[in-house]
């Protein structure tokens, strides 16, 4: 298997123009958890915010990029079931936020996110979930974070257990035996402003059905190649921790006769970086993955 080295550009052309900058306070106004309610072979994934007063946790969906940071909710997909319906959100106002200076939706006291999903195994199994959030009062804001949840599902004895395909051969059937060229990841990049000189890199990878995308932390260097980012340096910038990557799963995978970390379906890497003058347009950044 050959390691990939792609070249990635972010942006910083179209940036969140935060009115106030956003305080690093050790503060935890949101309590989360979860429930699951189910019935034959159907299922529905539940997560509950308890928000203490004054404080606001803002909605999925905002009228504009040019405010807070709007909740994104991401269920791990997994065999053992398929999603039934898209995410439900329950009721919130929309009001005029005096940090922003702009009308945005959010949720006080309480909110209810959830999801349904058809069961296809009679085993109980898990499902995870990550919950990325900005909570603000009607002073400051909270810097962006980033939670891991998980529902423990039972299997439904009339679920039957659909069979995966077949993976692809790398012949093919192509004349020669030659191999065949396959790019299953799809790389975006997005950014977020916490304040006027710190930012968050945010990068994406898409993953195609039946492929790994092996985590940046791998428990042995007699595998695969974990994947890697290298930030260019420019005068003025500084690079905070290393990314931090999303939730992975660990398994074990009969390619390297080892137990590994590898996203699937989707990842998301976050690295924060700070600024000491004027913010550049763009960013350079390499990835090697395999």
């Amino acid at each position: 298997m050959k390691s990939t080295r792609n070249f990635i550009t972010i942006l910083f052309v179209s940036l969140l123009l935060l009115a106030q900058p956003v305080y690093a306070q050790v503060f935890n106004p949101v309590k989360w958890t979860t429930e699951v309610k189910q019935k034959d072979n159907t299922a529905t994934l539940i997560i509950k915010a308890d928000i203490e007063k004054k404080w606001h946790l803002y909605a999925t969906k905002l009228p504009s990029d040019d405010g807070p940071i709007a909740t994104e909710i991401n269920f791990l997909k997994n065999d053992n079931f398929d999603f039934g319906s898209g995410l439900v959100e329950s009721k919130y106002k929309t009001e005029f936020d005096p940090v922003f200076k702009m009308n945005v939706g959010f949720h006080e006291k309480q909110a209810e996110f959830s999801r349904d999903i058809i069961i296809h195994t009679d085993k109980d199994f898990t499902v995870d979930a990550t919950v990325f959030f900005m909570v603000c009062d009607d002073k400051r804001c909270l810097p962006p974070e980033e939670i891991e949840l998980s529902f423990e599902v039972k299997g439904s004895p009339a679920a039957k257990k659909e069979e995966a395909p077949a993976s692809s051969s790398m012949n093919n059937g192509m004349p020669g035996g030659e191999q065949q060229i396959f790019d299953p990841v799809d790389w975006s990049t997005s950014v977020e402003k916490i304040d006027d000189k710190t930012y968050v890199l945010i990068v994406r990878a898409d993953i195609e059905k039946n492929w790994h995308l092996y985590s940046q932390n791998l428990p042995s260097e007699d595998g695969p190649v974990a994947t890697e980012f290298t930030f260019k340096e420019a005068d003025g910038v500084e690079y905070v921790w290393e990314p931090v990557e999303g939730e992975f799963h660990t398994d074990y995978d009969p390619n390297f006769d080892m137990d590994l970390n590898f996203f699937s379906d989707e990842a998301t890497f976050r690295q924060v970086v700070k600024f000491k003058d004027k913010v550049p347009e763009s960013l350079d950044a390499e990835v090697l993955y395999m």
